[in-house]
């Protein structure tokens, strides 16, 4: 629960993870939007569940093909 910025903690999260997948294989196929709702409305500060973003991983994520 401690933030590593001022400001920008669940942008910067978000930046991460995502670099971590295509790293390691996998793209997340979310829109923009998509995504922007989901860390507004599931990571505030107190509400944080794994499951909760281990199933949305799952529905919105595919195979990375670095070609494209």
């Amino acid at each position: 629960m401690n933030h590593g910025f001022v400001d920008g903690n669940k942008r910067v999260a978000y930046a991460c993870l995502e670099m971590f997948l295509q790293l390691n294989g996998t793209d997340v196929i979310a829109s923009n939007d998509t995504v922007q709702v989901f860390i507004y409305t599931n990571l505030e500060a107190g509400t944080f569940r794994k499951d909760v973003i281990e199933d949305w991983l799952n529905r919105n994520t595919v195979p990375f093909d670095p070609e494209l």
